[in-house]
């Protein structure tokens, strides 16, 4: 039986990270321990130990050969030896295993959707990048088996661009037969060609690309023909409401990291590892409810401030100008001030909804924002794709000038902290002005 090498990388992201190169220059020869270290991002995430420091992960490439391994110790963990280091990346020895089914990994740690479904239509993922990996990979293969070691090499450094924007576990699982295939070659340039996509594997998990692809994915995917395509591909009678429920019902969060954090949604879909199919089917979900107008509210709702639900006129609101709108907006905006990002705009969205009446719809009440009379250019500036989704909590339908009633979902404590902060301050600043 061989000997199992695996890579481990991710030491800029854990304990080792402050003396990476220290620790690199005198790594070889080190113990090293493997242990299963599940996250949000990845479930089958794999640490690696030196002693009792974390140094790293082993690489996504690799982890489910480091999964069959530990499955099959009977205690979880198992020891190798560091066999070279390198800047970035440590290729560590375990020696020969005994080694659990693939089969058995897949039902104790599954990935995937389930059984989850949507009624959008299919997303024929055609765009330029996506499409292009697919075509690169299959250009590698003819390439490679025709012995045109030019033509490879050109090939992989075309990925090395593009590949990060197919997060699908399609592409993890070629990108991985085309580093072995490689490797395994008998030339120099294509050892270096393998060494290309290895760099690129480790940039895979980094903050920056993660939140790269994210902005991709959220801001330019929805602007292709093909997402415009969804709109006149699903039936007519699908219903937001319907598609929104279905994306709350996606696993690990998604919908909710596709609100507010991008980065986050591309690393914990990366670390699912779904089948391209089933990213389309995922995307196709989210880009329709991005294209799709956000419906209208119920008229009890859309006026909170003008009567309650049972008829009874609601207490009288101070009345406020324009000018003493703008004026307390100034006083609590910038940097150090209670209004220092943009997405805090969503707090004064909130208080200006129930407090003067603004407009209930996002967009129309960033409108009304420009209209007023400031005195100095706002930084940060209010901006509709910074709050859009974040208007659309629930606790935005509770009177905003009770505070200490408002009630937020588990999911929003957060989001309400944050805005609570801003409408007091929002408050405090036109109170000073009647």
């Amino acid at each position: 039986m061989d000997s199992i090498f695996l890579r481990i990388n991710s030491m800029t992201h854990h304990a080792i990270a402050a003396r990476r190169e220290e620790f690199v220059a005198q790594a070889a020869g080190l113990n090293v321990t493997l242990a299963a270290q599940p996250s949000p991002h990845d479930v089958r995430c794999v640490g690696a130990f030196v002693n009792a420091l974390r140094i790293g992960n082993v690489r996504s490439d690799d982890v489910m050969m480091a999964q069959r391994m530990l499955m099959a110790s009977g205690c979880g963990t198992v020891t190798g030896r560091i066999a070279k280091a390198s800047d970035y990346e440590l290729l560590a020895d375990f020696g020969p295993r005994p080694l659990a089914s693939e089969e058995e990994v897949e039902r104790a740690l599954p990935l995937g959707l389930g059984t989850w479904t949507t009624s959008v239509a299919p997303f024929a993922l055609s765009v330029a990048l996506p499409l292009e990996v697919e075509t690169m990979q299959k250009l590698f293969w003819h390439y490679f088996h025709s012995g045109r070691v030019e033509a490879v090499v050109d090939v992989v450094d075309r990925l090395f661009d593009i590949m990060r924007y197919d997060l699908s576990g399609d592409m993890q699982a070629q990108r991985l037969m085309m580093f072995n295939a490689l490797t395994e070659a008998d030339d120099e340039r294509l050892q270096r060609a393998a060494e290309r996509l290895s760099e690129a594997s480790q940039r895979m998990g980094g903050d920056h690309q993660m939140d790269e692809v994210g902005r991709w994915l959220h801001d330019e995917l929805t602007k292709t023909f093909e997402a415009d395509l969804l709109l006149s591909d699903t039936p007519i009678e699908v219903t937001r409401a319907q598609v929104v429920k279905e994306a709350q019902a996606l696993p690990g969060k998604l919908y909710r990291l596709w609100q507010t954090n991008v980065g986050a949604f591309a690393r914990v879909i990366y670390g699912m590892r779904l089948p391209r199919a089933d990213m389309r089917r995922v995307m196709a979900c989210l880009v329709w409810l991005e294209l799709t107008p956000e419906e209208e509210e119920p008229e009890e709702v859309a006026k909170p401030a003008t009567e309650e639900a049972d008829g009874a006129p609601m207490p009288v609101r101070k009345g406020f100008t324009d000018e003493q709108v703008a004026r307390a907006i100034e006083a609590i905006c910038g940097e150090g001030r209670p209004l220092d990002t943009k997405k805090k705009w969503a707090a004064v969205y909130w208080y200006l909804r129930w407090q003067c009446n603004y407009p209930v719809k996002g967009s129309e009440f960033c409108e009304r924002i420009a209209s007023l009379p400031f005195t100095k250019k706002l930084d940060p500036e209010c901006c509709y794709n910074n709050i859009r989704k974040l208007v659309t909590l629930s606790f935005m339908n509770q009177d905003a000038r009770q505070l200490d009633s408002v009630k937020p979902s588990r999911s929003d404590e957060a989001d309400f902290r944050q805005c609570r902060a801003v409408v007091r301050s929002l408050a405090e600043a036109l109170a000073k002005l009647n």
